[in-house]
């Protein structure tokens, strides 16, 4: 499943032109992101309901655990720099 998955990525990688390529590897970090937003606020659902958490003060606490954080993330985990060979390749253009 791997080495198939790896030799499609690879497939794709280079059959696409040169200036579309960052933007693929933007879209992986993205959705990136945003699993492992969905996959926090989705737990800490799960641990709120476990617990019985009925109290006002525990909703909010709960709700601020289960959104801050992704939203942090979200916000603060830039994408990767351009590198040289972009820079000089806009450059060119």
């Amino acid at each position: 499943m791997m080495a198939f998955s790896l030799g499609y990525r690879c497939l794709v990688w280079y059959s696409v032109p040169y200036r579309y390529r960052r933007t693929i590897q933007s879209m992986g970090i993205r959705q990136i992101k945003s699993s492992v937003a969905v996959v926090w606020v989705l737990a800490a659902i799960v641990i709120g309901l476990i617990a019985g958490v009925t109290s006002p003060g525990g909703l909010v606490a709960l709700a601020a655990l289960g959104l801050l954080p992704p939203l942090a993330l979200l916000l603060l985990w830039n994408d990767p720099s351009q590198s040289m060979s972009e820079s000089i390749q806009q450059g060119r253009r």
